[in-house]
Parts: C-alpha cells; sequence; structure tokens
C-alpha cells in the first residue's frame, strides 16, 4: 500500500531541506507514493512530478497557521487520500520504516508538568492542554516534530472541535497544536512511545559543530531533525553524505 506525502514550504537560508528529505523518504519508506508540496517549491524539483499548491490554503495578517492548513487539507484536497503523511523539510529518515512508524511519538505528560512558560509557543500548548482537559481528553505533549500519518475523517472530526480557536487566530501562536490534539483524541488507543528513543534534534550550534558529534547522536535513531539555529556546516554536510542519491522528483 502507497502512502501520499504532504509537505508546507517556506523558502529557507540554505534552501536544500527539501531535496535531502524527499531523498531520505525515497530511500527507507517502501510505500511512499506521490508528493504533495504547498507553498514555496524550490528549483531542483520536478513541477511535472509533484502536485504543487502554490498559494498557502490560510492567510491571516500574512501568517498562516499550522493547523488552519493541516484542516483544509484534510478538507479540500480528497485526492490526497484517506491517509497519508505531513512532514516538513526538515524531517529525515534515517532507517528503514513503514507507516507504524510514523506516530504517535510523546514528549511529556502535560499534567505532570508543574510550571508553564510564556513564551507564545508555550502559551499555545498550554491553551491546547487546557482544551483537552475540558473535553475530557488525555494530555500529552506529541509536538515531537516527525512526521505524522494522519486519517482524513479523523482529522476533519478532531479538527472541527478546534474550528473557533483556529477562526479567531490571526497567528500560528495563537492557535492549538494540532499533532497534540490528534494524537490525544484519535489515537488514545496506541502505545505510547517516548520521542527521544526515535528522534535526534539540532535547535542549537553547540551541539552540530562536528561531524563525528552529529553521526554518533544518531546511531540508532528514526528520525533526524533540525531548525535554522541548528543548521551549521557540519549538520549539513553529514545530511549531503546521508543521501547522495537523487530523488525521482529532481530535476
Amino acid at each position: 500500500m502507497y502512502f501520499n506525502l504532504v509537505y508546507f514550504t517556506v523558502q529557507s537560508t540554505w534552501n536544500q531541506e527539501l531535496k535531502y528529505s524527499l531523498r531520505s523518504f525515497e530511500k527507507f519508506f517502501s510505500g511512499l507514493g506521490e508528493v504533495w508540496i504547498f507553498g514555496y517549491l524550490p528549483e531542483y524539483l520536478d513541477p511535472s512530478k509533484i502536485h504543487h499548491i502554490p498559494k498557502q490554503p490560510v492567510v491571516k495578517s500574512g501568517v498562516f497557521t499550522q493547523s488552519g492548513i493541516r484542516r483544509l487539507v484534510a478538507r479540500d484536497h480528497p485526492e490526497i487520500g484517506e491517509d497519508f503523511i505531513i512532514a516538513s523539510d526538515d524531517h529525515y529518515l534515517l532507517r528503514p520504516v513503514s507507516i507504524d512508524d510514523f506516530g504517535p511519538y510523546l514528549l511529556e505528560d502535560l499534567s505532570k508538568v508543574k510550571t508553564r512558560g510564556q513564551s507564545g509557543w508555550q502559551q499555545k500548548l498550554w491553551r491546547t492542554y487546557d482544551l483537552l482537559v475540558h473535553m475530557g481528553y488525555s494530555t500529552y505533549n506529541y509536538e515531537s516534530h516527525t512526521p505524522m500519518h494522519i486519517n482524513r475523517q479523523q482529522y476533519a472530526e478532531m479538527a472541527n472541535l478546534f474550528i473557533n480557536i483556529e477562526k479567531a487566530a490571526h497567528h500560528d501562536n495563537q492557535s492549538y497544536c494540532p499533532s497534540t490534539a490528534y494524537w490525544n483524541i484519535e489515537g488514545a488507543h496506541l502505545p505510547r512511545r517516548l520521542a527521544e528513543a526515535y528522534r535526534c534534534g539540532f535547535t542549537t550550534g553547540n551541539r552540530t559543530n562536528r561531524k563525528s558529534k552529529i553521526k554518533t547522536a544518531l546511531e540508532g535513531k528514526t528520525f533526524l531533525y533540525h531548525n535554522d539555529r541548528g543548521l551549521t556546516r557540519a549538520l549539513k554536510a553529514v545530511i549531503q553524505e546521508l543521501y547522495p542519491e537523487k530523488s525521482r522528483f529532481e530535476l
């Protein structure tokens, strides 16, 4: 069985992340179907081999909300399929995987966290927590920054519970956390796996200043992810070494 892969993209400084993410999926996921890209399309991809939606489905005050985009994809693009994978361009596979490897992965039980942070992201997470408590669901944090397998019908039903929050949001941090909501509502019956046992993330430069340190950190992991701060010259070199072969989606 094949599963389509959906990305939501913006242009980055390096502008190579999506190339290597796609190479990793082609190398390690035998169930990879068609690829959909919403937003920015890098020049190295062949537009005849992917589905490109150039405009983000949701734009509010110049900023689209992650939850709104996912909701509209689930509602407005049935051709993507009933079950598909959502990924970010800075997600990479490190070993052969099956569809069962795309979630859920939990970070923590929010009910046991003693203090609440005040950043925009933390407010968004705690807003989701309060809504889940109010609705009677579990409150695990599933924002693992790994590729996510979703079912269209389940996701649409879950998203409808948060529609008023979504309509009121003018920025991503004013919305809610869709992965956390989805897995607490629709994935409560699934085994809980600790994200740190499966993923390796680089979000600060001090962890990615040497290739040898990076390669050691990746041993035994399933997923690699990073942000802009963690994407050092050494990490770029390791990513390029991991996936030297072109994917079928490249020119």
